[in-house]
């Protein structure tokens, strides 16, 4: 069966007739029939993916199960002035820059031009279906189903009524620190000054700023201790904890604070966010302050190719309606639960957090109650699991089980928006015994994963955790993506949604399970590691570590800005320190760049040969840019349906406060101080490739004519890759572009680069997935590997001031770890794993000899029997 057929039944599936001409003759028994006994090759995916399409068009089940596709979770900003225009964000990649091509394992990957994420290939090409609209008629009788008509009108409508800023608006103008008083932009544009208190060496001891206004930082009320943690209300989880593999590193524990103070801590912050959606707890793994399970982890073997055409034939069928003996029953509906407790925050008044009053007691309405609820198994309902997900983070909309050990589940949009579905955090309790269940992650976007190429989910066990096994650990099993019959009326390229979907065991009755796309990173526990590490540098008074508010961002929560430097020495005065700016999380569903961001806070303030890199900079960093998309468990966008990182040229100071003013930071210290700094680094993450590596920017690899006629300096922008690549595993340098398309001006990478003239201006992208080369080819990126980069980017910093003569990239050469020389104290590829306790002990001979390229030895390592309480 060709194509060009399938083509002409999608057509007729657009009409009522053509519909009813489809069922009544043998035409889809035809297609069923030719996709069972079509050969496993990857040359007929086209084809099935195509004549599911047809199939689920002619039987009406190619809509989402909503009477509206966009978020359910609303935002209304008032107030605003004719200035403060929305820009509708048009991409659907969280990544910066996406290749063209699928990565195809087992051979060498293509490295081609940057790509939009749109272009982006998948395992079907893109099927030509004009937007014809349906015919109405009387086949199709599902109450709530909405024609592409209905939904295109809809969707037509919203995108008439959006304001979009023009695009040839000119370069933002920030007033300097004598002008910001009588400027336009008053109060949004304050001095930048008192963000720059290390220059005063009378301040050096001062970690915060106080004034009439700090009041409303949760932070600085905690570290005033205007805030006390002596919390009224909430539950707290009781069980002590300490990871193994991070032992040497005290400070990524508890430092020297009682963990039940930090945890009081997190619930007091968590419990004064402003959040749109109604949480009602906050999750286990934030508040015990989860890392990963394991010190290393494999990616996963590639899911064989039949189970993928079972899962498609299955998909028709149950489309179909053949051979069904289970009733689809909805186990989880934000939006039903939405209509009975609203949204708690609308708009954007200002509201004081917390008054000047010393030791005021904050009543905490959200908890957590998971160590007295597991182990609880509901009988009646024994073969169903039970979801949630309103905490921080969480984005599941709704639940259905569609077979005895199956569940469909769909996410939500990002707010104010119908697109951006990726991302994913929920929660599962009432789980059988040694059941594997499976997993259908129904409305993504993106056009491939790494779910095909060895990425698995994250799964946090509560039980784990009481057992002494805490920590989040790859899980899953037949993991695959793949395009299914569902419509996406938003996509421009992409008409269809995609699917994840993988397979879990539960090992214990009753337990609680945290399930994600990746190791989530919240805004409170971000809050609260910012305040633990300032508290601890305070009270050892080595290094100039102070926290400010930023600003405030669009639902008034606080940005953060922290600034780590030496203490004034008269033989490194503060005031020659060059500048370093580091940004993070601009994207909400890249969690892994929050724990990049969290190794490089934690080696800059604790680490043991940070001192001379400490005297030569001062390092400015807003540790996360998009707190609202955070909260709120967004993939891309905050409250705007904007790409934050689309904006840099021209943010707007209400729609988008933090990028205003990080931006004016910068043309503070470069206007007014007349310090260019030496780097900018904003840190991402990418769903399409693996390792570590960056994007920079090079005159000759321009778009623009004009750059490439200029002299470029190539030696100087790869200075920071080259330190990179002699101290990370994960790094590497053959990925690394240093392009500048014309589609990327407005990111902070490209639009840094070219206002302010900061020539190594970066960014630094982590794979979800693993590594394909070098001493960690097969290693799935985990958060170990994530905080060993942190602290590489940390000791790179140091070649700024005096780069090698010669550089060799020894990591991308050689495969043999044992005869690499690294820089870490971490040693993360020891290879001990949580599996087998023992193993460190019965098989030290095997672990010294274990060959990073040996895809045979992985492939038993992952067959190890597993002692946690989630089977892989």
């Amino acid at each position: 069966m060709s194509k060009c057929v399938l083509n002409v039944y999608l057509q007729l599936a657009t009409t009522y007739a053509g519909r009813k001409s489809l069922i009544q003759t043998d035409a889809l028994h035809n297609v069923r029939q030719f996709c069972e006994n079509c050969p496993n090759d990857k040359q007929y995916d086209e084809v099935i993916t195509r004549a599911c399409a047809v199939n689920s068009l002619t039987y009406g089940k190619h809509k989402l199960p909503f009477k509206d596709i966009s978020s359910p979770v609303k935002f209304e900003f008032t107030g605003l002035s004719p200035q403060d225009k929305v820009l509708r964000d048009s991409g659907t990649s969280s990544d910066e820059d996406d290749p063209d091509d699928i990565e195809e394992p087992r051979k060498p990957p293509k490295i081609k031009e940057e790509d939009d994420d749109d272009d982006g290939d998948d395992l079907d090409s893109e099927i030509v279906v004009s937007d014809i609209e349906l015919d109405e008629g009387n086949l199709v009788t599902d109450d709530e189903d909405v024609t592409l008509k209905e939904s295109s009108n809809q969707i037509d409508r919203s995108r008439a009524s959006r304001l979009r800023l023009n695009e040839k608006t000119e370069v933002l103008q920030i007033p300097m620190t004598h002008e910001a008083s009588g400027s336009g932009y008053g109060h949004h544009v304050y001095n930048c000054s008192q963000f720059f208190k290390e220059l005063d060496w009378n301040l050096n001891g001062q970690i915060f700023y106080y004034n009439d206004k700090t009041y409303e930082s949760i932070v600085v009320g905690l570290l005033g201790k205007f805030i006390s943690t002596g919390i009224q209300g909430g539950c707290i989880p009781k069980a002590e904890f300490k990871y193994s593999w991070i032992g040497c590193k005290p400070y990524y524990h508890e430092g020297n604070i009682p963990v039940e103070e930090i945890r009081k801590t997190y619930l007091v912050v968590s419990n004064q966010v402003r959040k749109v959606i109604p949480f009602v707890k906050v999750a286990y793994p934030e508040i015990t302050f989860g890392y990963g399970g394991k010190k290393v982890e494999f990616t996963a073997p590639l899911t064989d190719r039949s189970i993928l055409r079972d899962k498609m034939m299955s998909l028709m069928q149950r489309t179909a309606g053949i051979g069904l003996t289970f009733k689809p029953i909805v186990l989880y509906d934000l939006d039903s639960l939405l209509r009975n407790h609203p949204a708690e925050s609308k708009g954007t008044t200002k509201k004081a957090r917390v008054k000047t009053t010393p030791n005021i007691q904050i009543q905490t309405n959200l908890g957590n109650e998971d160590e007295l609820n597991v182990g609880q198994f509901d009988k009646k309902k024994r073969h169903s699991l039970k979801f949630e997900s309103r905490f921080e983070g969480g984005n599941l909309r709704k639940a259905i089980q569609v077979g005895d050990r199956e569940y469909d589940l769909y996410l939500m949009s990002d707010v104010n928006s119908s697109r951006h579905n990726q991302w994913f955090y929920f929660q599962v309790s009432n789980t059988s015994e040694d059941m594997p269940i499976t997993f259908n992650i129904v409305n993504c976007i993106k056009a491939n994963s790494q779910f095909n190429f060895g990425m698995q989910p994250v799964v946090f066990s509560v039980m784990d955790a009481l057992d002494g096994r805490p920590g989040w650990i790859r899980a899953g099993t037949n993991a695959m993506y793949y395009r299914n019959g569902y419509r996406n009326p938003t996509g421009k390229k992409r008409k269809y949604y995609y699917s994840a979907a993988f397979t879990l065991t539960f090992a214990k009755k009753g337990d609680i399970c945290y399930i994600a796309y990746h190791y989530p990173y919240s805004y409170s526990r971000l809050l609260t590691e910012l305040w633990k590490m300032t508290k601890i540098a305070s009270e050892q008074k080595r290094l100039f570590v102070r926290y400010d508010m930023l600003c405030h961002s669009e639902n008034e929560n606080e940005v953060p800005l922290m600034t780590i430097t030496a203490l004034n020495d008269p033989r490194h005065p503060v005031e020659l320190r060059e500048i370093i700016f580091l940004t993070s999380r601009v994207h909400p569903g890249e969690p892994n760049s929050s724990w990049v961001m969290h190794g490089i806070l934690h080696q800059l303030i604790f680490g043991s040969n940070m001192d001379g890199v400490l005297k030569r900079y001062i390092f400015k960093i807003v540790p996360m840019l998009n707190v609202e998309g955070v909260i709120n468990g967004c993939g891309r966008c905050g409250l705007t349906d904007e790409d934050l990182n689309r904006l840099w040229k021209n943010p707007n100071p209400t729609l988008h406060p933090s990028i205003f003013h990080t931006k004016a930071l910068i043309e503070y210290s470069c206007k007014v101080r007349n310090k260019v700094p030496i780097l900018y680094c904003d840190l991402h993450g990418h769903s399409r490739r693996k390792n570590v590596f960056f994007y920079g920017c090079s005159l000759a690899k321009s778009w623009y004519s004009v750059d490439r006629a200029k002299p470029d300096d190539s030696q100087s922008i790869q200075i920071l890759p080259d330190a990179m690549s002699r101290r990370a595993p994960a790094f590497s340098l053959q990925y690394c572009k240093y392009d500048i398309r014309k589609q990327r001006e407005s990111t902070a990478r490209v639009a840094l680069w070219r206002e302010f003239g900061i020539t190594k201006s970066y960014t630094l992208e982590s794979s979800y997935c693993g590594c394909d080369r070098g001493p960690y080819k097969g290693v799935s990126i985990g958060i170990g590997q994530l905080l060993e980069i942190g602290e590489s980017l940390c000791g790179a910093c140091e070649d700024l001031h005096n780069p090698p003569v010669a550089s060799v990239s020894m990591f991308d050469i050689q495969t043999n770890w044992d005869d690499v020389q690294q820089d870490s104290k971490m040693n993360l590829i020891s290879f001990e794993d949580a599996r087998n306790p023992s193993f460190s002990n019965t098989h030290q001979e095997e672990k010294d000899s274990f060959p990073s390229d040996s895809s045979s030895t992985r492939e038993d390592w992952n067959k190890k029997p597993l002692t946690g309480k989630v089977r892989i």
